[in-house]
């Protein structure tokens, strides 16, 4: 099972963990992006669905205090890198609780 993000006492996050469910152990898994600034990799957020798909897992959506994402982004479990498909940020003023959405994969 993979973990990606979320926050605590408004403080977000976007860093990545798994958990062997057998051994139940977690692991935290270090990015090979060039930078935490890199632009390819997700910024910190709650509120977003991740789902794995063959080698990827797909991030989408989610937000911050002061933002709500449209974005679309890819890790590679192999590299163990993030690449951005999609990017748009909406400023609103919206309750964080009125946000929620799923995704699911449907391959062609």
């Amino acid at each position: 099972m993979w973990v990606f993000g979320g926050n605590c006492n408004f403080q977000f996050f976007n860093d990545l963990h798994k958990i062997c469910l057998e051994a139940k152990v977690w692991e935290k898994i270090s990015y090979k992006n060039d930078s935490e600034d890199d632009l390819s990799m997700p910024s910190p957020r709650a509120g977003h669905s991740l789902e794995s798909y063959e080698n990827s897992l797909i991030a989408f959506g989610g937000g911050n205090q002061t933002e709500f994402f449209d974005d679309l982004f890819c890790f590679d479990i192999t590299t163990s890198k993030w690449d951005i498909r999609i990017a748009k940020v909406m400023i609103v003023e919206k309750s964080r609780e009125e946000v929620h959405h799923q995704e699911q994969v449907i391959p062609q």
